[in-house]
């Protein structure tokens, strides 16, 4: 008699542009625009509106946990945002000043205890619909 091989389940395809990296690319996207149209389109170190803003992450994008946390990111003209980068004593400050001395220990914490996860297309599909919404309320 020969042997019966139960077919292994086809993995289930993933709709092209839903793939984990196309849904960060999208929610990095979206967390750049949350953070400037809550900060009115202004830098927020220096108040201006000339010049190129940019969303100047707190701490750094590559923690995935807070990578788009809209909590860890500043709307900071070109010229604010390298200054922050170039003397991290200043950044320190400038969170403690604006997140608050907590605040900003509590970013530190989440951001490293979720060093080296792997998330997946379910947690940034969540992500993209958090910053969507937020992103609706703003420009309402």
């Amino acid at each position: 008699m020969a042997r019966q091989v139960t077919p292994l389940p086809k993995k289930p395809k993933v709709k092209r542009g839903q793939s984990a990296a196309s849904l960060k690319r999208k929610a990095t996207t979206l967390h750049s625009m949350v953070v400037r149209a809550r900060a009115g389109y202004r830098c927020e170190r220096c108040a201006t509106v000339d010049g190129q803003l940019q969303c100047a992450h707190i701490v750094s994008r590559r923690y995935t946990a807070t990578r788009c946390d809209p909590f860890n990111a500043w709307c900071l003209c070109a010229s604010c945002h390298r200054r922050l980068t170039e003397h991290p004593d200043e950044h320190v400050q400038f969170a403690y000043a604006t997140r608050g001395e907590h605040g900003y220990a509590a970013l530190r914490a989440c951001a490293y205890a979720g060093r080296g996860a792997v998330m997946s297309a379910a947690f940034w599909r969540e992500r993209v619909d958090a910053l969507q919404a937020e992103l609706d309320g703003l420009t309402r």
